[in-house]
């Protein structure tokens, strides 16, 4: 068996998840949990797993945030691998686009706080479009970066959203933007959960919750969190309100981000305000 249970579990429907409650109490959670997950953690597994990890995909300062977020508390450390170079392509960059790790701070911008229609089960956040698609339109003016990343024929960049509705907002505004078709081929926009085992050189990821109660939601999920963050391969750029994140009663792995960002050195990662970059 290969897998990685620190990354997004089996889909199991609500009805079942709460029948298994029901009829098996918290053990039904257990059931919940991969086949690969039951025996990697198994005294057996624990005698016999080995541990592949070395990864090929991420810039160092992207693997070292991922690596000391979701895996290194359960006692295992990424390394990347010495044979991966840093690509020319994302030298002499504007200083907003320069470092592996940024994060866009709607905080100030209007409708910074997520939005909710049809009883909460659909969500999205004004803001956090408005930087998305500004942010991209920065990403089309760097003529050189733009020229690197067609010559691939493939999608580049990946808008990642951690809520349908949002996801769907996005492709809407994106769809009407005056830019080259060429550009737009270079973007792609999904949900985290159809971005399992994919991958870009460049991903935007949309937090999408922002409210006053601090309820993160699915984005207070490790494996949801890990999969959308270890998807870019030389830039991540995450977009959300830092006053949801940074509040002391957010449980979500994203408070550590946050965190972890606004110490890196200048040459990692930063912490900008997003309504500048719309200037």
């Amino acid at each position: 068996l290969v897998g990685d249970q620190r990354q997004l579990r089996p889909m199991v429907e609500r009805s079942v998840q709460k029948g298994l409650l029901e009829e098996f109490g918290e053990e039904g959670k257990e059931l919940a949990r991969s086949d690969f997950e039951r025996a990697f953690d198994s005294t057996y597994g624990q005698r016999n797993a080995m541990v592949l990890d070395e990864q090929y995909r991420m810039t160092p300062t992207i693997s070292d945030l991922v690596s000391d977020i979701f895996y290194k508390p359960h006692g295992v450390e990424l390394k990347p691998s010495p044979d991966r170079k840093a690509d020319a392509t994302f030298q002499n960059l504007p200083s907003e686009l320069s470092t592996p790790v940024v994060w866009f701070d709607t905080k100030k911008m209007g409708h910074a706080n997520e939005k909710a229609r049809n009883d909460g089960r659909d969500i999205w956040n004004d803001a956090e479009i408005r930087t998305v698609i500004s942010l991209l339109h920065r990403l089309a003016a760097e003529d050189s970066l733009f020229n690197e990343l067609a010559k691939t024929g493939e999608p580049q960049i990946g808008v990642i959203c951690m809520y349908s509705e949002q996801k769907r907002r996005i492709v809407r505004e994106w769809s009407q933007q005056p830019l080259s078709e060429t550009f737009k081929q270079l973007v792609t926009i999904d949900t985290v959960d159809a971005y399992q085992g994919k991958e870009n050189a460049i991903v935007i990821l949309s937090l999408v919750r922002a409210n006053r109660e601090i309820i993160t939601g699915h984005v207070g999920h490790a494996n949801r969190c890990n999969v959308a963050m270890s998807r870019a391969k030389e830039r991540l750029f995450i977009v959300g309100n830092s006053a949801m994140w940074s509040n002391p009663k957010c449980k979500s792995p994203l408070r550590t981000v946050l965190t972890a960002v606004m110490g890196m050195k200048t040459t990692e990662g930063s912490l900008l305000d997003a309504e500048a970059l719309r200037s």
